[in-house]
């Protein structure tokens, strides 16, 4: 097993993680939904971005992270807000 880390990988996915959760947060108005993007994204960032700093990981799937993690936060902040409109 390689379990070995290259620290500025992980820091950027890092970055990449805390700025797209800062981003989507401005956008929610209940704490639940704060709360929600917050345990969402680190709990991604801890399944698949610790992952992306191994060496043996290609750095074109940061690309793929970063893509998925924005669709999931999009989708999930616009959903909230058409169930509004609807109510």
């Amino acid at each position: 097993m390689n379990y070995q880390v290259e620290l500025n990988l992980l820091f950027l996915v890092f970055l990449i993680t805390l700025i797209l959760i800062s981003i989507f947060l401005i956008f929610q108005k209940k704490q639940i939904d704060k709360i929600t993007i917050i345990f969402f994204s680190f709990s991604f960032f801890i399944y698949s971005g610790y992952g992306l700093s191994n060496p043996l990981v290609n750095n074109g799937y940061i690309l793929s992270y970063t893509i998925f993690l924005l669709a999931i936060l999009l989708s999930y902040t616009l959903a909230k807000r058409q169930k509004k409109k609807f109510s």
